[in-house]
């Protein structure tokens, strides 16, 4: 699994490790803790969980286990600021009716 974040335009204020995003639009703050935030900060598609561990402990420097990823990745979710997982059926191969019909009678 390797999640992607939604990363969004908005304002953005770092406290204390924690990230603040304040969607005008939707008249909604986003807040995320320090783990939350290393976690979205990572979560560009190509780093996997068992990666974000390893990140999450370097960057914070205390023990992060994948069930906290993989909460936080729950917590980005709700939030709306993970993209959808790609459907299965965007990951299958088109092949023209032509092409199959050919094969069929050769």
């Amino acid at each position: 699994m390797k999640p992607l974040a939604r990363h969004i335009d908005l304002p953005c204020t770092e406290t204390g490790g924690e990230l603040v995003f304040r969607d005008h639009h939707h008249n909604e703050i986003h807040r995320l803790s320090a783990l939350v935030a290393v976690v979205y900060r990572h979560a560009d598609g190509h780093t996997s969980v068992t990666e974000m561990v390893a990140l999450a402990r370097k960057h914070l420097k205390r023990a992060v286990s994948r069930e906290m990823i993989f909460s936080s990745l729950d917590q980005l979710s709700e939030a709306g600021l993970l993209m959808p997982p790609p459907s299965s059926a965007s990951r299958r191969i088109v092949v023209p009716v032509e092409l199959l019909a050919s094969e069929a009678s050769g």
